[in-house]
């Protein structure tokens, strides 16, 4: 049986700090990054997702946010919940982005049940000021790249997002979805565990 993980949080949060860390675990013991993966997807071609030795890691990391941040057509959700399927058949899945972690406990909890594989839902308790501070930090980098000055961050959508994520992960757990909440740090180590 083949696990499928995924990482969820708000903004700032970590999630693809996690994946990067783990994808430079993984080149250290010797596994290469394969090319991201393209399909074609409603008439166009679209970079999935790559292998990492046998896990498939949905999106790119070529960008300040990845995994499923970075398949944000329209469709997209349904899409992403189709191909954990498919790749799951192969080996282990991670997936993570702000996307998928506004979903609710029935796309997931379909997703878990249609696979027949363990899903690992690996909600990250990064504090809020943490996470304000790493959005605003991106923002200046974006616009020093610019040569322009950031403009101030509004810490409303964001904080809306971190309350909304807990409490779907709460709700995931009264729906029977096995979830973990854990820091950045424990988060890594933990993936590391479940999928080599």
């Amino acid at each position: 049986m083949h696990r499928i993980v995924n990482i969820r949080g708000t903004s700032g949060s970590g999630k693809t700090t996690v994946v990067r860390r783990l994808l430079d675990h993984w080149e250290e013991r010797g596994y290469r990054k394969a090319e991201v993966q393209q399909e074609l997807v409603e008439g166009k071609t679209r970079k999935i997702g790559h292998w990492v030795g046998p896990v498939f890691i949905l999106g790119k990391y070529d960008t300040t946010c990845g995994g499923c941040d970075t398949m944000s057509w329209k469709g997209a959700a349904d899409y992403i919940c189709s191909l954990v399927k498919r790749q799951a058949q192969l080996g282990p899945v991670v997936f993570e982005g702000l996307m998928v972690s506004g979903w609710g406990t029935g796309r997931l909890r379909t997703l878990w049940e249609e696979t027949g594989q363990q899903l690992h839902v690996i909600q990250l308790t990064t504090p809020l000021d943490t996470c304000l501070a790493s959005v605003q930090e991106r923002r200046v980098a974006r616009a020093t790249l610019k040569g322009e000055e950031a403009k101030p961050l509004n810490p409303e959508n964001t904080t809306a997002k971190w309350h909304g994520t807990m409490r779907g992960s709460e709700l995931l757990v009264k729906a029977g979805v096995p979830v973990e909440f854990l820091d950045r740090e424990a988060a890594y180590l933990r993936v590391r565990e479940l999928v080599g």
